[in-house]
């Protein structure tokens, strides 16, 4: 995307589920404007967990056909 608009997070779980395993479809989305590194330039994970810890990553719940499924029932 061009960074000012959410990406189809529909579109990109239907073209996951259908190249991998459900299991490891993921349901919970978290879009990142940059991701912060370390001293030697790998990607700071640590940091990354700080920063979902402290509220400042919002994550974006997408929901799963199965999930979809239950609540029509």
């Amino acid at each position: 995307t061009d960074g000012d608009t959410d990406p189809d997070y529909a579109a990109i779980r239907d073209f996951l589920a259908a190249h991998i395993a459900r299991f490891m479809v993921p349901e919970y989305w978290s879009r990142l404007t940059n991701l912060p590194k370390t001293s030697v330039g790998k990607i700071d994970k640590k940091e990354i967990r700080e920063e979902v810890r402290l509220g400042r990553l919002a994550y974006q719940r997408v929901a799963t056909s199965r999930m979809t499924e239950i609540g029509n029932e």
